[in-house]
């Protein structure tokens, strides 16, 4: 199979749950025009994180596929955040320096996250 039409049968695997494609498209823009503003202010090596980010948000769906996992939709929209407030918030916006809680906040978010996989993995 190539790329592209793996890439399109992933995004078409988010539109199952609306809310969560919702989430992802909206994030997915953002991102998209954060790399635009770095490619302005040439700033490449944030660009490349944003291309990291966008392939990270291919990460679910690809497990899914291949493993033969069911993520449910909610848990999928709580790691589209969590990447998007980790590296475009945290790294390329800084937050990590104008936020002193914010390095705290996500450690505590994706030790939930992990204990909800986890449980979700069991059940």
């Amino acid at each position: 199979m190539k790329i592209r039409e793996y890439i399109r049968y992933l995004n078409n695997s988010y539109r199952d749950n609306h809310k969560t494609f919702i989430l992802y498209v909206i994030l997915r823009v953002m991102v998209v025009l954060t790399m635009i503003r770095c490619l302005i202010t040439h700033n490449y090596q944030s660009a490349a994180t944003c291309i990291l980010v966008l392939l990270l948000f291919l990460v679910p769906a690809f497990l899914q596929d291949k493993m033969k996992l069911t993520i449910p939709p909610l848990f999928q929209g709580i790691i589209f955040t969590f990447i998007f407030a980790a590296e475009i918030l945290g790294e390329i916006n800084a937050f990590y320096q104008k936020i002193y809680f914010w390095d705290t906040m996500l450690h505590t978010v994706s030790g939930f996250m992990f204990a909800a996989f986890g449980f979700c993995l069991v059940d």
